[in-house]
């Protein structure tokens, strides 16, 4: 895993930001987290070295090397019920196409790596939170029982910030 995340920061060392900076809803001029670690902004990436016309990306990459695990984060700052399906399954399917594009340029396997998508929602009522963290949300369950990625999590962003502080030590 280690050689993915060293050829994303030889290569690419330029589309690194804050999670902060990256979870930044330019329309409501809101972060969503407020987190200072550095990770891959996945969208600047796909605007600096892919050509028009551009795929859809998710937000941010997370590498774990532990457990060879790729971490394809959307921040939504919208209720779970406001999000648009057909957005959120083209961003991932895309994502993962230019995922193995940029595999091939690393000299790197991509299937010895597993995709764990998260959409990240900004919910503020309890009761809603819990009905769709409880289920996979936007019609993704297709790409899991599809085998193209290993999980689905679709939850609010008080979920993300406790998850990413219980990996953060493994994470790149």
């Amino acid at each position: 895993m280690r050689k993915m995340f060293e050829c994303f920061q030889r290569k690419y060392n330029c589309c690194f930001d804050t999670l902060k900076n990256i979870s930044y809803d330019k329309q409501k001029k809101e972060f969503l987290c407020f987190c200072e670690s550095r990770r891959l902004d996945f969208d600047k990436f796909t605007l600096t070295f892919f050509k028009h016309p551009l795929p859809s990306s998710v937000d941010t990459l997370l590498f774990d090397e532990i457990d060879k695990i790729l971490y394809l984060v959307e921040f939504k700052n919208q209720k779970c019920s406001q999000i648009d399906n057909e957005e959120i399954k083209k961003k991932v399917l895309d994502s993962i196409n230019s995922l193995r594009v940029i595999a091939q340029s690393c000299n790197i396997r991509i299937k010895n790596y597993k995709f764990f998508v998260c959409i990240v929602y900004s919910d503020k009522d309890k009761w809603k939170r819990k009905i769709c963290s409880n289920t996979i949300q936007f019609g993704l369950e297709y790409f899991k029982e599809r085998g193209i990625v290993f999980d689905v999590r679709t939850n609010d962003i008080e979920w993300f910030k406790k998850k990413y502080l219980s990996l953060k030590t493994r994470l790149l």
